[in-house]
């Protein structure tokens, strides 16, 4: 793994910040297992479950950079992992079914406070958790599968916590369920960018939406559980039972709220692409250019085909779209990931650039003139047509009212690079130059009716 994947793969603010509370609540329930504040019997999480969800915060805080602390560190998960399935297995075996702490028999595994199944879920869940993170960098679904399996550990130990308090008068640890839900948060909100769980965290409208939604069926079942235990008067040993079934119910309907959200993230985004995209060159229409402007573009360019009502008479409607597309190609190519690519109409296309200085501009017209150049020439019978533009380009400064009189500028400078010759690229801030007035350019497309005729020069 190079360290520029690893910088990329840093975990997002709010994964960190997650991170830092479940440091703080684990850091917290050692306190408080300290002798001298709380005898060690009647202590919340034993040090090897500390250690796993300090662990697990430490990978949500911090991504490291060096390869060998990385392999370090994910040797050490499998060693939680490891030890947190001993441990299970372990109490399985010898108290059987009852020794998962169901009937309260002692199950002292990774999580020493005996009086709970919340201590047993947490366990499993904390093997899910590492294997989570693990699977993230090597198979996606397989890290979908366990962050879902997290989601329902977290569920069930909601629901036995919430039981345990109003309907069984008990005292249960919080801290285990506590951790357990941010560590399940932040693996979610390590995800954020990518698969199924990206559609929960995004801010538009759909994404609140959905998050109320989630909400929801994290609740409803709950409420509804204990609604139903209070009206039948249920006895308290089949409160478990009683949690398991609505537990569950939440933990079904979770996959299908995030697969939801998912489908209406891609529908969303591919409605947007129509709205915004032009479907014959792939370049931004003049509806997607109007929606990014404003984010801090400093430059502009405006270059037009020459000739190409020639070419369509000659060659034909579809080669034309033909050319008009390898043009769109090969322009976006040879462009930064910051600029902008539009078709502005018929064969006119408009750059917008982040570097706004004459040299910048000057060098990236005349890469975009050159590119449009190399493209090979049309041939037909005896005829030849070779492929060329003319560029106007210019400053996006603040002396302008709005975008129009910027973009009218730049293409006063456009009209003239086509007078002097076409194949050419002028610049809008410098003196316009003095050019013939010739009619033929009138007709090149509907720019006379947006800004008026071109200036006649004497």
């Amino acid at each position: 793994m190079n360290t520029d994947k690893a910088q990329h793969d840093m975990p997002p603010r709010s994964a960190r910040y997650v991170g830092l509370l479940l440091c703080a609540v684990i850091v917290g329930a050692a306190v408080d297992q300290l002798p001298r504040v709380r005898p060690l019997a009647q202590g919340v999480l034993s040090p090897i479950g500390m250690g796993g969800y300090l662990l697990l915060s430490m990978a949500l805080i911090w991504q490291p950079v060096n390869t060998g602390i990385l392999y370090s560190v994910r040797l050490a998960q499998i060693g939680v992992i490891g030890l947190a399935l001993q441990e299970v297995i372990s109490a399985a075996m010898r108290f059987g079914l009852n020794g998962l702490g169901v009937h309260d028999t002692g199950f002292r595994g990774v999580f020493i406070d005996p009086r709970g199944l919340e201590h047993a879920i947490a366990t499993l869940a904390l093997v899910a958790l590492h294997g989570a993170l693990l699977a993230r960098s090597l198979r996606r679904d397989a890290n979908t599968i366990l962050t879902f399996l997290c989601w329902g550990f977290a569920i069930l130990a909601l629901y036995h916590l919430t039981f345990g308090i109003l309907l069984d008068g008990s005292d249960p640890s919080y801290a285990p369920t506590i951790a357990l839900w941010l560590g399940t948060i932040g693996i979610t909100l390590r995800a954020r960018n990518t698969g199924l769980f990206s559609s929960l965290w995004t801010r538009d409208e759909a994404g609140r939406l959905l998050r109320v939604l989630l909400l929801a069926v994290l609740l409803c079942p709950l409420g509804l559980g204990l609604l139903f235990a209070m009206k039948v008067n249920l006895m308290v040993q089949y409160t478990l039972e009683l949690e398991l079934v609505f537990g569950s119910m939440a933990c079904l309907l979770v996959p299908l709220i995030v697969w939801l959200g998912k489908v209406l993230q891609d529908r969303q985004a591919l409605l947007l692409r129509l709205a915004h995209v032009d479907p014959l060159t792939g370049a931004l229409n003049r509806t997607g250019l109007e929606a990014r402007l404003g984010e801090g573009h400093k430059g502009l360019l405006l270059f037009d085909l020459d000739h190409f009502k020639r070419l369509n008479d000659t060659y034909g409607h579809a080669e034309g779209d033909r050319v008009l597309q390898e043009v769109a190609h090969r322009v976006s190519r040879s462009l930064s990931e910051a600029d902008i690519l539009a078709r502005w109409g018929g064969e006119e296309f408009l750059i917008l650039t982040r570097d706004g200085t004459p040299a910048a501009l000057g060098a990236l017209a005349e890469r975009t003139r050159t590119t449009v150049e190399a493209l090979p020439p049309l041939r037909q019978n005896d005829m030849t047509h070779n492929l060329t533009i003319s560029v106007g380009y210019g400053r996006l400064d603040q002396e302008a009212h709005d975008f129009t009189e910027r973009l009218a500028r730049v293409d006063r400078a456009l009209y003239a690079a086509k007078s002097l010759g076409r194949n050419r690229a002028v610049c809008a801030d410098e003196p316009e130059p003095e050019v013939p007035f010739n009619p033929e350019l009138l007709n090149l497309c509907e720019r006379c009716d947006r800004f008026g005729p071109p200036r006649k020069t004497a």
